[in-house]
């Protein structure tokens, strides 16, 4: 019984105690009025420490902040799945900054077919060196025309010495770029690493051609300013006199606008001494001829000029893929080189895809021989490897967790409670002081 009543109670005493607390109690006179004040002082600090607790639970809930998440050591499908989710703040850091191009680039090219033809074969250039010049006719020594014989192997040589140069300037050049490093501190988004792989690798390409360009215009400089003398009396007339002096003189050809088995037609005068490389004269091809019409075949697409090199890389390549052509070149020769039968020489194939058409050889050498440039393989998958990030951090902004907004209350209340304790006393001391002075000026007055 005493038990129940003590429960019945309980509510009472619990209201009296609340009623009655006084958080502000202190040691001075005991009176009404001073009682008063501290229980309401006391109310006062409950409400706005209830205030404060309330708002200050709201601003750390509702009010959302940047967090900064860090994955160790992700896989490259982590980072593919990251970066799709948060690409505008993903940042992975690299544990290796520099990384060989050769890692994750590969970079081939393939040389026009004509590098790989029987024109610049062994086997054909070895037959073409066993042919004796002296063996051509001197009446195919005329101001307007020479024998392909004349000039015919040191054609075929030409193009296999710039196949040659072609490779090995590309095979060096390559050799420097895919040991170039690779600088950067971050792993690179995909997109962005094809766009700047892409860039890098067309550059390297750009530079490979102007660099071997630079030295297609300094040989064709040497070779037009040098005036090389040429045998077999191209680009000057060397005679030996009866008393062993050698005499060197100017020659003056005459340019073929038309030529027939019954007529030739000739334009004006020209001469190596004054014009240069643009003196030039007919190539035909002969076989069992007597005289200078009786040729098999006039040679439009290869001139003779003055400077070789010049009349070589301004001829056409059309002729490159007409069996005539070919079986014409290889029976002018069989018709003076009987120690070994001529090679078996075919046009290059006409249905292989090509960039180049109807165009001079000097277009090809521009472009350094080379059909195609294979650089689309980049692979993303290995530069991430070698990258090996370190760890991915990307920022996101959410509400913090319950638990962190707990501890986080609790943490600033004991603050408020400390600053409120301060506060409400020293605030209410006052504005007493105020009224009870204002108090003493109303009593005096009326007095």
């Amino acid at each position: 019984c005493v038990t129940i009543n003590r429960l019945r109670l309980l509510p009472n005493d619990i209201r009296q105690k609340i009623v009655n607390l006084n958080l502000f109690e202190n040691q001075t006179l005991r009176t009404p009025t001073n009682i008063f004040r501290e229980l309401l002082l006391t109310r006062v600090f409950i409400l706005m420490i209830t205030i404060l607790f309330i708002a200050t639970g709201f601003y750390i809930y509702f009010v959302e902040q940047n967090q900064i998440v860090t994955i160790k050591h992700p896989s490259l499908v982590t980072y593919e799945q990251l970066y799709n989710d948060h690409s505008a703040t993903l940042q992975c850091p690299c544990s290796q900054i520099s990384i060989s191009y050769e890692k994750f680039l590969n970079v081939t090219y393939i040389l026009h077919q004509v590098c790989t033809s029987d024109f610049v074969s062994p086997k054909w250039l070895t037959y073409l060196a066993s042919f004796d010049p002296t063996l051509v006719p001197s009446w195919t020594e005329t101001r307007f025309s020479r024998d392909f014989r004349t000039i015919g192997a040191s054609y075929f040589q030409f193009l296999a010495s710039f196949c040659s140069l072609s490779q090995i300037n590309i095979n060096d050049a390559l050799n420097v770029f895919i040991n170039t490093k690779f600088i950067n501190d971050h792993v690179l988004p995909p997109s962005l690493f094809v766009q700047q792989t892409q860039a890098m690798i067309e550059s390297f390409i750009d530079s490979t051609k102007n660099n071997f360009a630079r030295t297609l215009d300094w040989i064709h400089i040497i070779f037009t300013t040098s005036y090389f003398l040429i045998g077999r009396n191209i680009n000057f007339l060397i005679t030996v006199t009866d008393d062993h002096q050698v005499t060197v003189d100017n020659i003056i050809f005459y340019s073929v606008s038309e030529i027939t088995h019954e007529s030739i037609s000739i334009n004006g005068p020209c001469s190596c001494e004054i014009d240069g490389p643009f003196c030039t004269m007919l190539d035909l091809l002969y076989t069992n001829g007597s005289n200078i019409l009786d040729f098999q075949q006039a040679f439009d697409e290869l001139r003779i000029s003055c400077v070789l090199l010049f009349g070589f890389t301004t001829g056409n390549i059309s002729w490159w893929y007409n069996i005539t052509y070919l079986e014409n070149i290889q029976a002018t020769y069989s018709m003076v080189i009987h120690s070994q039968p001529s090679p078996n020489i075919k046009p290059l194939n006409a249905s292989v895809p090509t960039q180049f058409g109807n165009v001079q050889l000097l277009d090809l050498l521009y472009e350094m021989l080379v059909e195609t440039w294979t650089h689309n393989e980049t692979y993303y998958d290995k530069f991430y490897r070698e990258c090996a990030p370190i760890s991915c951090s990307y920022r996101i902004v959410q509400r913090r967790d319950i638990i962190v907004v707990l501890l986080l209350l609790i943490s600033v209340c004991g603050g408020i409670n400390r600053g409120l304790q301060i506060f409400v006393p020293f605030v209410g001391k006052f504005i007493f002081f105020c009224i009870n002075r204002w108090k003493n000026r109303n009593d005096w007055h009326g007095k």
